[in-house]
């Protein structure tokens, strides 16, 4: 897999509400930018919203929408955005943050948190979904 160098960049890509930290700061976005951003869609899923939705500039104090948005996810714990989640996310997301730029996500482990959480809940993957049945 190649990798483009590692850099600064000087345009934003993506989507605020769910973007990495790292994306946040304008750095090259990779492998790990991805999965942090899945798992801030999937606690979106889970609780139908992110603490930093609803968000606006405050241009008193020249703060952008994006820093504030920026500073409360690096300043919120882990445990408290993932409150009322699945344990297994708070691993989830501190696993993707802690990924350097050019390492391999061990998609192995990830993919084993997900399997576990279905196993502890007995749920079975039967590709039967409940918006097939509408």
């Amino acid at each position: 897999y190649a990798f483009n160098p590692f850099k600064n960049t000087r345009t934003f890509t993506g989507t605020y509400r769910f973007c990495s930290l790292r994306s946040h700061k304008r750095l090259e976005q990779g492998r790990r930018d991805d999965l942090e951003s899945l798992g801030y869609m999937i606690v979106y899923f889970l609780k139908r919203e992110l603490p930093w939705q609803g968000i606006k500039d405050e241009p008193k104090k020249k703060e952008t929408r994006s820093n504030l948005i920026f500073k409360m996810k690096k300043n919120l714990a882990i445990e408290e955005l993932c409150q009322g989640c699945p344990d297994f996310l708070v691993q989830y997301i501190k696993y993707c943050r802690l990924l350097k730029y050019t390492e391999v996500p061990n998609y192995y482990y990830l993919k084993s948190l997900f399997i576990q959480e279905m196993n502890k809940n007995k749920w079975i993957l039967d590709n039967q979904f409940d918006w097939a049945s509408i």
